[in-house]
């Protein structure tokens, strides 16, 4: 098996993730055609590339602006059927792309790591190493097509069976069945578009037929122009009455459109009305705020009378329409009164804060978790800590959080350890303002430590240097992590006995 690559982050030239080799890439075990189509052109689907050659040996420098590494989406937005047929097309379009530009689809990366998006899901690229023809084989990560369709199946919400099954066929009897493939997947796209769609309710129009006898023919034309009376009796072919049921007629269009005009009318004159005698004998403040008041009182109503009259179906489909959330929402805009909420929550209810213990500094301070408010089972959590503390010989080092005027520690048993504002995919809920859905995790392995962002909008600092995104960071005792800024909550490494 040939040498794994070695990937990095950088920040000198923006946003950057290297590629290299322990031994280093030499220069002859590049394809020199590659080299130039790739610097010659910009191909869809492709991470934009550079690269340096210090005495034979070449680094690849691969521009990730705007973009987030996609295994960190998937954690935090799981996939429907649609999304993992789309990202699969992108995927295959990258392949296309790269024949039609004199490159080979197995020098593309699959691995999670080098994969990344843009703001939609199908706005995905790929990592392209140009290595001569057999140099990829027996290197991990190199382009496998059904490993990656296998591994994405994991973060489908709900699997459909049939859909799966249609797109492994083709990649059982062939490594790149790209023109196959690419028509199963616009197929299944476009089923799970008209599947998911609005489908209007047709109206049921209630049609009159006269009884004719067996030997009359019926004119179709006759019967358009005929219209049948209420309370008809149409007798069967046993001679017995049935009895029709009279058809209420739908209320006329031009009395709503009336009535709603005359609303709007007396709306509008009641605003003028505020205006001439509330404001304009007195230009006060006061009777401003109170005639604007009014005013949009007025306007209200007119609005909810005007909602009143639309169709029930469009009503149902704004209310179910999702937009984007976004990972988080930048420092300084957010509400004021948030915070100012919450303490009258707890006022009101009487929800006392959880004291958490510091042996060591024998004090008592809130570290404010709303995971901790909002849970009614972590109520002895306390004292489950301190019959931990008892069983414990000798020291080790374990996580410190600080914040608000408070501290507490932080149980950390897991190998890798996340922070973020999302409860069920994080190890960590995080409240602070600022933070992302998966904003910083850590890994602890044969005693050692290491750091890694992950591309939060805010940033974290180590030691009061800013991280690199996506870069690994060793991480020893006494080491400090601010997370979203200098306000933000600091996790410190510390000997805990």
């Amino acid at each position: 098996m040939r040498q794994p690559f070695m990937i990095d982050f950088s920040i000198n030239r923006g946003h950057e993730m290297i590629i290299d080799r322990k031994n280093g890439i030499r220069r002859e075990e590049l394809d020199g055609l590659e080299l130039q189509m790739l610097q010659s052109s910009k191909i869809p689907h492709l991470l934009p590339i550079e690269w340096l050659e210090i005495d034979g040996r070449v680094t690849f420098r691969y521009g990730l602006a705007g973009r987030k590494m996609l295994l960190h989406r998937l954690q935090v937005q799981p996939l429907t059927m649609e999304q993992f047929y789309t990202l699969l097309l992108g995927i295959v379009e990258a392949f296309e792309e790269c024949k039609h530009h004199m490159l080979r689809p197995e020098g593309c990366l699959l691995d999670d790591q080098y994969l990344f998006v843009g703001e939609q899901l199908n706005d995905i690229a790929v990592a392209y190493v140009p290595l001569k023809e057999g140099q990829l084989d027996g290197v991990p990560s190199a382009g496998d097509l059904l490993s990656l369709v296998v591994r994405w199946t994991a973060y489908i919400q709900e699997i459909d069976g049939a859909g799966l099954q249609r797109v492994l066929q083709p990649l059982n009897g062939s490594k790149w069945p790209l023109s196959e493939l690419r028509s199963v997947l616009l197929g299944l796209i476009g089923d799970a578009f008209i599947q998911s769609g609005p489908r209007p309710n047709q109206p049921i129009v209630p049609s009159f037929i006269p009884a004719a006898r067996q030997s009359e023919s019926i004119d179709p034309l006759r019967l358009q122009t005929e219209m049948p009376i209420p309370q008809v009796k149409l007798h069967a072919a046993d001679n017995q009455p049935i009895q029709l049921v009279e058809v209420e007629e739908e209320p006329d269009s031009d009395t709503t459109k009336k009535k709603l005009w005359i609303t709007a009318a007396v709306v509008a004159i009641a605003v003028a009305c505020v205006w001439k005698y509330i404001y304009m004998p007195s230009h006060s403040r006061s009777s401003l705020y109170i005639s604007l008041g009014l005013s949009f009182m007025g306007i209200a109503a007119l609005y909810m009378v005007w909602m009143r009259r639309l169709p029930t179906g469009l009503l149902a489909q704004n209310e179910e329409s999702e937009e984007f959330i976004p990972e988080s929402q930048p420092l300084g805009m957010w509400p004021r009164y948030e915070e100012e909420e919450r303490l009258m929550d707890k006022a009101e209810f009487n929800i006392p804060a959880k004291p958490i213990v510091d042996l060591e500094a024998g004090s008592y301070a809130y570290v404010g978790n709303t995971a901790d408010l909002r849970s009614k089972e972590n109520a002895a959590e306390a004292t489950v800590l301190l019959m931990e503390r008892e069983g414990e010989q000798g020291l080790e080092p374990s996580l410190y959080r600080e914040w608000a005027g408070g501290g507490a520690w932080i149980n950390w048993q897991e190998v890798r350890f996340t922070i973020g504002r999302l409860g069920e995919q994080v190890s960590y809920e995080e409240e602070a303002h600022g933070i992302s859905r998966l904003h910083l995790e850590l890994e602890r392995e044969a005693g050692t430590f290491r750091a890694k962002d992950l591309g939060s909008r805010n940033g974290s600092m180590l030691n009061g240097q800013t991280m690199i995104p996506y870069k690994s960071y060793p991480l020893a005792v006494g080491d400090v992590i601010q997370l979203a800024g200098s306000s933000g909550p600091k996790y410190e490494l510390k000997m805990r006995g």
